[in-house]
């Protein structure tokens, strides 16, 4: 009997113990990450960038991809058919309008023309020589009637002789082919010696001072741009370049995938978009006034979002609640973290608690 009351007493003593420490060891849990991290090495200097928390207007962010489309474009036929004698330009050549192109060969045109002429000189003789027979010259001509003078120059041949030759001065001018716009010179197809009816048009040149940027948002996002808002346009290929554009169109309708359209205008005077060139596509709103840190100043640390603050020669883990982010920065929702705190931005994936720094610009 007395065996079994000293088993349950043991038994009652080894639970309250066990779930003593097991309450202890949950009150220090944060402690003990931080002594777990604090016993990497400390000792080595770590090098890093810092930036201060500020209390600013949080710009929210859309991000898209777009592409880009000329203002001004036009496709550059060949009017006349005859052989290409030359070529005035190569693909990328600026041009102004009225700016030469190409040359086709005038031979037969100048002939066409001759002919035109000569019978277009036969007509004239012929008028005033039925002029004669009633009883006028070509100097009468404000005194006769009108009806009988249009059907003197109609038996005459005169109107049809004037048509052939304007229609020959024409097709003689068009041997020239000329720029209709300012621009650049953009899939040039023809080349010399050939028919140019061989080809569907010569070039074509693309005013690209003006561009638009087309792109997509979720349907979700539609009531979160409007007209007239800026945006910031990022080539793929050059991702230090930015561009600021406007919001010019917007269209409401929603897609089979659930996507709608946007069209914004943007300034391209130093020619660093071309025809086509794909972007990525930022638009900001400004929202209320927050803390932010750089989004570079935010790690995942045992599934915690944490940050490092410069305290002296020193590192210090903070936990922080991070809301929204952009391309930069990040919202700070809750944390031990106050206006003007320096965070560390760089080399911080290693760092522990206390770990020596050394702050470089």
């Amino acid at each position: 009997m007395q065996t079994n009351l000293g088993n349950s007493l043991h038994i009652l003593l080894s639970s309250f113990l066990l779930m003593s420490l097991f309450s202890c060891s949950t009150k220090q849990e944060e402690d003990s990450e931080l002594k777990s991290q604090t016993a990497l090495t400390v000792d080595k200097v770590t090098k890093v960038k810092v930036k201060k928390a500020v209390k600013s207007r949080f710009h929210h962010e859309l991000l898209s991809n777009g592409i880009v489309h000329a203002c001004g474009k036009a496709a550059v036929p060949f009017k006349a058919k005859d052989q290409i004698v030359a070529l005035h330009v190569v693909n990328g050549t600026r041009v102004k309008r009225g700016d030469l192109i190409a040359t086709v060969s005038s031979e037969q045109l100048k002939m066409r023309l001759d002919e035109a002429q000569l019978q277009y000189d036969k007509a004239c003789i012929t008028l005033e020589d039925k002029l004669l027979g009633y009883g006028f010259t070509t100097k009468d001509t404000a005194t006769i009637d009108p009806v009988m003078f249009k059907m003197i120059k109609i038996k005459s041949g005169f109107n049809s002789a004037a048509i052939a030759l304007k229609r020959a001065k024409i097709n003689y001018r068009d041997r020239e082919v000329r720029s209709p716009l300012n621009g650049v010179i953009s899939d040039l197809q023809a080349e010399v010696y050939n028919p140019a009816s061989s080809y569907k048009k010569c070039c074509d040149v693309v005013d690209d001072h003006m561009v638009w940027v087309d792109f997509s948002i979720l349907e979700g996002e539609y009531n979160k741009i409007s007209k007239g808002e800026k945006i910031k346009v990022v080539p793929f290929a050059n991702k230090s370049l930015e561009l600021i554009g406007t919001v010019a169109a917007i269209d409401p309708r929603v897609d089979a995938s659930g996507m709608v359209h946007i069209r914004a205008k943007v300034n391209n005077s130093k020619h660093q978009l071309i025809d086509g060139m794909n972007v990525n596509v930022i638009v900001q709103s400004e929202g209320a006034r927050c803390l932010v840190v750089p989004k570079s100043a935010v790690l995942y640390r045992q599934n915690k979002n944490v940050l490092f603050v410069r305290n002296g020669k020193k590192a210090k883990w903070v936990y922080v609640t991070p809301g929204e982010e952009n391309s930069l920065n990040v919202q700070i929702l809750e944390g031990k973290l106050a206006e003007g705190d320096e965070v560390i931005v760089s080399n911080n994936f290693d760092l522990a608690h206390d770990t020596p720094i050394e702050v470089i610009q």
